[in-house]
């Protein structure tokens, strides 16, 4: 069984609706975030 790391995540940007888009990308790269659903 293969390990799930943060480059298999996906996120999606619904839970910053109330934030600048730039907020939302800066929190990614934060986490590690590579991929994003716009």
């Amino acid at each position: 069984m293969s390990t799930i790391t943060m480059r298999d995540v996906s996120v999606m940007g619904t839970s910053y609706v109330h934030y600048p888009f730039e907020f939302f990308l800066d929190s990614m790269a934060e986490l590690g975030i590579e991929r994003i659903e716009l």
